[in-house]
């Protein structure tokens, strides 16, 4: 299983698409986890009670305090159950296939940690920057001890 790690706070114009693009994943092992990061922005509370009522496999969790982002990773992070991890914004979006993609390497591999290609959009008009991971990291398995 894999889990899905997405910290929010006031999100609300991204929110909807980043939780679809988790709903409609390919690969159907996961369960999601959304940590409210003490959200102050009304269309964002009222999209993530919306979301709390419809999809009984995300699990939604309200801290009552900001605390930054990596606090909020954190409290994911300690709830997750999934053989793997993966961190996703709540601006962000998935192809619908990146879950399976990435979890059919890490078992052909036997890798601990896989990363994806990634595309940046900006605004206004989708103006987009395609890959973003450098070239030399595509395809390699990196040791242990490289790593180190």
């Amino acid at each position: 299983m894999v889990s899905f790690n997405i910290p929010v706070y006031n999100t609300s114009k991204k929110l909807k698409r980043c939780l679809r693009s988790v709903l409609g994943q390919t690969y159907k092992d996961w369960e999601c986890i959304v940590v409210n990061n003490f959200s102050t922005d009304m269309v964002t509370i009222k999209l993530l009670k919306q979301w709390k009522s419809q999809t009984p496999n995300i699990i939604f969790v309200d801290k009552m305090t900001n605390e930054g982002v990596d606090k909020a990773r954190f409290k994911g992070i300690s709830m997750v159950k999934g053989d793997y991890v993966t961190f996703v914004d709540s601006d962000d979006w998935l192809d619908l296939n990146s879950l399976e993609v990435l979890v059919r390497k890490a078992e052909a591999t036997g890798a601990d940690l896989v990363v994806g290609q990634m595309c940046k959009y900006y605004d206004p008009g989708f103006s987009v920057k395609n890959n973003l991971i450098p070239a030399e990291w595509m395809e390699r398995v990196i040791t242990h001890e490289e790593l180190i």
